[in-house]
């Protein structure tokens, strides 16, 4: 463009369904997201601003752990934030048929979802996304905070229940144990191949992250665990401790102070000793032996 912004032209796809109702729900799911109202849209077309950042899949294994646990933050604090904004039942006339196969449907429903409790949220109609993996997250490479979501063209409004999962970008693809039990290495590691070895680190990675996503999930359904979501916070917006781990000469010692005293607030935190361990291998700071900041000290 003359003011060098860069734009770009999305055409429909005949293969995602009619041109007018797939482009009409894609705009106004972004106008709903951005004004919390739908807007009436007419046009077969989009042209919007490039998008800004760069793909978290170009980045994600280039990131260390603590970017990683940062950016799956950001994900819950998204989806959170979409479980705020619900929507009242639809009610559609259907045809004859379409009315026979509702009543079979309703005749196994009891199977097919959970049985109700006392809280009701999971029941509640959402909006949702439908498929966050690396491709459909961007983030800006230097301040490493998510700059867009894409690819709503097939979000819904459904219950919580039947759309909340673990996404794509996290989700481990393996056997993940129950419970808070934090992934370890086996007893006869040492003894392994190294090719065995990396394997084996390699998925101890992978759902480490799942469990952290996890956590994260169960911190915001029970009211932020007594105040983990107020701690989290904390370290956010007073800069308690430093994201990257990355510290000046002059403020070393303060951070290493602060790493010992807010993760044993933390670690304190959980329920039992199953969630204290877990909260202590989640803490998105290596430790040494003393339980102290291991970061570097920036360059004077």
């Amino acid at each position: 463009m003359d003011n060098e912004s860069e734009v770009f032209a999305k055409l429909p796809n005949p293969n995602a369904g009619p041109a007018h109702f797939t482009v009409a729900s894609k705009v106004a799911t972004r106008e709903l997201r951005r004004d919390i109202f739908n807007v009436p849209i007419e046009a077969k077309y989009v042209i919007e601003e490039k998008t800004p950042g760069v793909r978290l899949g170009s980045v994600w294994n280039q990131w260390p752990r603590e970017l990683k646990l940062q950016l799956i933050t950001q994900v819950v604090e998204l989806e959170n934030t979409l479980t705020t904004i619900t929507f009242d039942s639809q009610i559609k006339e259907l045809p004859d048929d379409g009315l026979a196969l509702l009543e079979k449907y309703i005749d196994v429903a009891p199977y097919l979802v959970p049985a109700p409790t006392d809280n009701e949220s999971g029941y509640t109609n959402v909006l949702w996304h439908p498929d966050l993996h690396l491709d459909n997250i961007f983030v800006d490479p230097d301040t490493h905070q998510t700059t867009r979501i894409v690819d709503w063209q097939f979000a819904s409004v459904a219950p919580l229940f039947y759309q909340s999962s673990v996404p794509r970008l996290c989700r481990h693809p393996g056997p993940i144990r129950e419970g808070w039990i934090v992934p370890q290495r086996p007893d006869e590691f040492e003894r392994l191949s190294e090719s065995e070895q990396k394997r084996i680190d390699t998925d101890l990675k992978s759902e480490t992250l799942h469990k952290y996503y996890e956590a994260q999930l169960q911190a915001k359904e029970q009211e932020n665990i007594n105040g983990i979501g107020h701690m989290l916070t904390l370290f956010r917006d007073q800069a308690v401790l430093p994201v990257d781990g990355m510290v000046d000469p002059q403020d070393f010692n303060a951070a290493r102070e602060n790493c010992r005293k807010f993760k044993d607030i933390f670690v304190a935190l959980g329920k039992d000793d199953d969630e204290r361990e877990l909260f202590r291998n989640l803490w998105p700071y290596e430790d040494s032996e003393a339980g102290v900041l291991c970061g570097s000290q920036r360059d004077s």
